[in-house]
C-alpha cells in the first residue's frame, strides 16, 4: 500500500527475489512502476498471497476466543484494499487507491 510514497522517497520494500525474477530492479520501481506491466505481476503475486493469509485467519477465527477476535480487525481494511486494488488490476500507482475508506 505504502509503494508509490516510499518509491517517490526512492525507498523500495518489495521482494527482491520476485523482482530479479522478472528482470527488474529497484530502479525500475522508482522510474517507470505506473506502467510497468511486470511489477503489477508482482502486485498480483502479493496480492493473491495476502488474500491466502486472510482467509486461513478467518477459517482459524471460530479457535479464538471472543476477547482476542480483535487482532482480526486489521482484516477488513486489508480485505477493503485488496479489493480496491483487484479493481484497478494491481496498478498499486492508481489514483483511485489514496481516496480515503470510510471505515
Amino acid at each position: 500500500r505504502g509503494t508509490p510514497y516510499n518509491a517517490s522517497q526512492r525507498r523500495v520494500y518489495l521482494p527482491t527475489n520476485m523482482l530479479m525474477e522478472r528482470n527488474l530492479s529497484s530502479q525500475n520501481v522508482i522510474r517507470d512502476g505506473h506502467e510497468n506491466e511486470d511489477l503489477r505481476e508482482v502486485f498480483e503475486i502479493i496480492a493473491h498471497r495476502a488474500e491466502e493469509h486472510l482467509n486461513s485467519a478467518r477459517l482459524r477465527k471460530k479457535y479464538i476466543k471472543r476477547d482476542g477476535a480483535k487482532v482480526l480487525l486489521p482484516a477488513l481494511v486489508a480485505d477493503s484494499y485488496l479489493d480496491a486494488l483487484s479493481k484497478v488490476k494491481c496498478n498499486v500507482f492508481d489514483p483511485k487507491l489514496t481516496v480515503r475508506n470510510s471505515m
